[in-house]
């Protein structure tokens, strides 16, 4: 005869079968008892029951103290109250007890010991029905023994509704994730849009001439005061300074101008390069630095950027990098920008325009449409006075500009806000509309699976009664069973979203939020908000499902 088996630890194997057919043979192997051909490899320790006595004359308290060294009597006897035994027995030869009373003491031995893996022969023989009846009471209180049927059953349960439901678990799982993800972003978005709006707009009002002269920046300044006192409001914190920018591919401290194809691939390696005068880097900090041609300073508003030290090359030039800057009033340090840029600040304006016009011949091949590259003049101000006055002063300033200083743009916190917030709310509709479209989606898949489960679960359920449980013990088992499975899609989506947590606020900050304390407060209220509510969609499914499985 041939056999090949393997038995797990963590199993509970009962072995089955008629008087003399080799279930004790089988037990015995395993300790090595007999001889026998063939290989039985084990990695842990048995003990066999009922355990072994040599010598049953002696008194039974003793063959309890060789079995178990160092156990007190006191606990010996405690669990001999409750086979409801007298603890006299223990005073007896052993060989004078009942074959019942024998049994007792051996289980007691059994349950006070530390055991390796059991190997239990035949443990109720010579028990009568009354003494297993008060054997199976006797193991229900023991923790250690008992099958545990408050989680055991549970567990198993849950085991296989995972097996058998795994597609509807997994669709609740994602669209309560797409439920947090929705309702969180465009209530975080709706809620900041100051924190939106000053992102965008670090100043009040900006304008830009693409092509400026003295004549041209003289009337800007002069259509600034005249509208602003027109208005009502004053002028507050006013810069002005010319400004070159180029797209430019770094290469450790080197920068490149940009093709067309370097920019729109995504390079991570491209980055906005700003060139300022020195002599408008002076007067916005009131400094007298002094820079060689050859020198520069240089400032990155990414706050978690590393410095560059010794030099930098644009297109094949050295520059001697004299000062990394730490503050520039034009931009604080912040980690909101979606594409990188460094400030440079070169001695005057016809360094920059020398980059520019190196960077219009290296372009103006693949477009030919494209018009010379100038200097820029710009002046950004905060207004101080009533909205309304602010937003009307914003919006003749622009008209104005727009009309009298050619090839100019200008940008206002205030004549934006309400487009932002026709944007913004929109976001926020639909985040609404699709949060709650994917609840009810949840809601359903929830309620008719706990129906189609609550269906077959019954007879499942009427069979643990059959085998001994009590109706108290079934709906303890249900109720935990039911707990398990309906909130582990729950937790699974919380845990989505704090993995998912920095590559969501990276998201946001392309919409120009990165108040990222307000989208934490906005995502934990979602979450609890939902949790309550995922809690009484389960108060109503589950009352459905107790109702089934009767």
């Amino acid at each position: 005869m041939y056999l090949r088996m393997f038995i797990d630890t963590d199993w509970k194997l009962g072995l089955i079968g008629r008087n003399g057919k080799g279930k004790t043979t089988f037990l015995k192997l395993l300790l090595d008892k007999y001889k026998y051909q063939g290989t039985i490899t084990k990695s842990i320790e048995f003990d066999y029951f009922p355990f072994e006595i040599k010598n049953k004359e002696r008194m039974t308290l003793e063959i309890i103290h060789e079995i178990i060294p160092n156990i007190e009597d006191w606990k010996i006897i405690k669990e001999l109250n409750l086979l409801n035994t007298d603890a006299e027995i223990l005073y007896k030869e052993f060989k004078l007890l009942s074959g019942g009373e024998q049994v007792k003491v051996l289980l007691v031995s059994l349950f006070l010991k530390e055991n390796n893996f059991l190997l239990i022969d035949e443990p109720t023989n010579h028990l009568d029905t009354d003494t297993r009846n008060q054997l199976v009471e006797y193991l229900k209180k023991k923790k250690s023994f008992y099958y545990q049927s408050k989680y055991f059953t549970a567990v198993s349960g849950m085991i296989y509704r995972m097996k058998q439901n795994a597609v509807g678990l997994a669709n609740i799982c994602i669209l309560s994730t797409m439920v947090l993800v929705m309702i969180s972003t465009t209530i975080c978005m709706y809620m900041g849009m100051d924190d939106i709006l000053t992102t965008r707009f670090p100043r009040e009002f900006e304008v830009t001439s693409f092509y400026p002269n003295s004549e041209t920046k003289e009337n800007v300044r002069g259509i600034i005061e005249e509208e602003a006192k027109r208005g009502g409001v004053s002028v507050k914190d006013r810069m002005e300074y010319h400004c070159g920018g180029i797209a430019v591919l770094k290469e450790g401290n080197e920068f490149k101008i940009a093709e067309d194809e370097d920019v729109y691939s995504g390079n991570e390696d491209i980055l906005e390069l700003k060139m300022i005068p020195l002599e408008d880097y002076n007067a916005l900090e009131g400094r007298n630095v002094s820079l060689g041609d050859d020198e520069v300073l240089i400032y990155n508003p990414d706050s978690k950027a590393e410095k560059m030290g010794g030099t930098l090359r644009i297109e094949g030039v050295s520059y001697k990098i004299q000062e990394e800057l730490e503050t520039f009033l034009l931009e604080e340090k912040n980690e909101s920008r979606v594409i990188g840029c460094k400030y440079i600040i070169v001695k005057d304006e016809e360094k920059i325009q020398e980059l520019l016009n190196l960077a219009y011949e290296r372009l103006k091949d693949e477009n030919p449409q494209l018009d010379e590259i100038k200097v820029e003049y710009k002046v950004c101000f905060d207004l101080e006075g009533a909205d309304k006055d602010v937003r009307k002063t914003e919006t003749v300033i622009k008209n104005r500009v727009k009309e009298e200083v050619g090839s100019s743009y200008c940008d206002g916190r205030e004549i934006e806000r309400e487009s932002f917030y026709l944007l913004y709310g929109g976001l926020f509709f639909i985040g609404l509309y699709l949060g709650f479209m994917f609840l009810i989606a949840t809601v359903l898949i929830i309620y008719y699976k706990q129906i189609s489960e609550g269906h077959d679960d019954r007879e499942r359920y009427q069979i643990m009664q059959k085998v001994g449980m009590s109706k108290k013990e079934v709906r303890q088992s249900i109720r935990s069973q039911v707990l398990m499975v309906f909130f582990l899609p729950l937790a699974a989506a919380v845990l989505h979203i704090a993995v998912a947590f920095k590559v969501i606020t990276k998201l946001l900050v392309a919409l120009n939020m990165v108040n990222v304390s307000l989208f934490l407060t906005c995502t934990v209220a979602t979450v609890v908000v939902f949790a309550v509510f995922y809690a009484a969609v389960f108060g109503v499914t589950a009352r459905e499902y107790y109702r089934i499985v009767g």
